[in-house]
């Protein structure tokens, strides 16, 4: 069963000025919840002249799970379909639970990626940093001493029922395999947060100066229209 779907009513249209230059397609990484968010909208996808390429990890919308994946494995996977559908130039971009993979498939060092974007994304915490809600706090802890199968059945009593978003908890919880610093160093990676996100904080990646943060008004977890269009437009700029 293919663990990936596209939607090809994002095209770039090559007949004007986008056919001068190369154009990078964008893969997305939807966040960690019970649901798969759509991401940035297709309008907007026309509006920029940018492909989507919407990713959709093992364990979610009836997909089966592969919890024995890293996520290294996982982001390599979603390169790879990405290839096979024809992009050959992205930048990849991860929403909340989603920006972990994102800076894995920078990570991996592939030819095709050209950019990593992070929206309101969970960085790397050890310990789960304060700001995290209590009980994502005790789950992070759990998740880094627990077997996986023991942590999923204990989500699974609180409601968290899609097994795709146990496994996130689970390989994000633990050591990443790899340095955000060497993503940086490959890349400009940028970070659009908002200060006031009460889900998933900011304060780690103030803290980081291997990254470009660029605050968000609000404290909305949810990504606006107009940051949207903040990451477009520079997703276009990291064309070749």
């Amino acid at each position: 069963m293919p663990l990936a779907f596209i939607r090809e009513a994002c095209v770039v249209d090559v007949s004007g000025s986008a056919a001068a230059r190369p154009v990078p397609g964008l893969v997305y990484f939807h966040g960690a919840s019970a649901t798969v968010d759509p991401g940035p909208s297709d309008e907007l996808c026309r509006e920029f002249g940018l492909r989507l390429f919407r990713y959709v990890r093992p364990g979610y919308v009836g997909l089966p799970a592969a919890p024995e994946l890293s996520l290294s494995e996982v982001a390599a996977s979603a390169l790879d379909e990405a290839l096979a559908q024809g992009f050959d130039q992205v930048v990849v971009v991860g929403w909340s639970g989603g920006g972990p993979y994102a800076l894995a498939a920078g990570a991996l060092g592939r030819p095709e990626v050209v950019g990593v974007g992070l929206l309101a994304s969970w960085a790397p915490m050890n310990p789960p940093a304060s700001g995290l809600p209590r009980a994502v706090r005790f789950f992070m802890r759990a998740a880094q001493g627990l077997p996986r199968s023991v942590l999923r059945g204990a989500l699974y009593v609180v409601g968290v029922r899609t097994a795709g978003n146990a496994d996130d908890v689970y390989r994000v919880a633990r050591s990443w395999g790899f340095d955000i610093t060497d993503v940086a160093s490959a890349y400009e990676v940028r970070v659009w947060h908002a200060p006031g996100d009460a889900e998933v904080p900011i304060a780690p990646w103030i803290s980081r100066r291997d990254v470009a943060v660029i605050e968000q008004p609000g404290s909305d977890h949810a990504t606006s229209q107009e940051t949207w269009r903040q990451v477009m437009a520079w997703a276009l700029g990291q064309s070749a």
